[in-house]
């Protein structure tokens, strides 16, 4: 709670560098004229070509910096003990069980989400930010 992440201009600028590709969240809230005579939100500077750190769209503010709030369902696991029979005992097995375990499943209430930055992603500063990876394990106990 009460965190904050600061969105690099890797992140943030159209075509970074030369290459990449314009999200749809810069898309929907860049600066145009006409959102300014008409009042509309606006959430993203004008678009540049090939945005540098020397950029005046991109000078260190707290414009960037997003709140990294976030709910999120870290890791859970369902499962089922067989009950003991008669046809496990004469296997000589004293138990089976089956479960699914899940780890980094949901992400609630994450204003970062919309950048595609996981809340849990260490800011690095950096322009290069992997996802952090999801994870399902699924398995079996034998107990003889």
């Amino acid at each position: 709670a009460n965190g904050s992440f600061y969105l690099q201009n890797g992140i943030t600028g159209v075509f970074f560098k030369g290459f990449g590709t314009v999200y749809q969240w810069q898309y929907d809230g860049v600066w145009t004229p006409d959102k300014v005579a008409n009042h509309q939100p606006i959430s993203y500077p004008r678009p540049e070509i090939n945005t540098t750190g020397n950029s005046a769209n991109f000078i260190t503010s707290d414009f960037w910096l997003k709140s990294n709030n976030f709910i999120k369902l870290k890791n859970a696991e369902i499962g089922y003990t067989f009950p003991k029979t008669a046809s496990l005992q004469r296997l000589n097995i004293s138990a089976i069980r089956v479960y699914i375990n899940g780890t980094n499943l949901l992400i609630f209430k994450a204003p970062l989400k919309q950048f595609g930055i996981d809340p849990e992603t260490t800011d690095v500063n950096s322009a290069y930010i992997f996802p952090i990876t999801r994870s399902f394990i699924c398995g079996v106990n034998v107990q003889f």
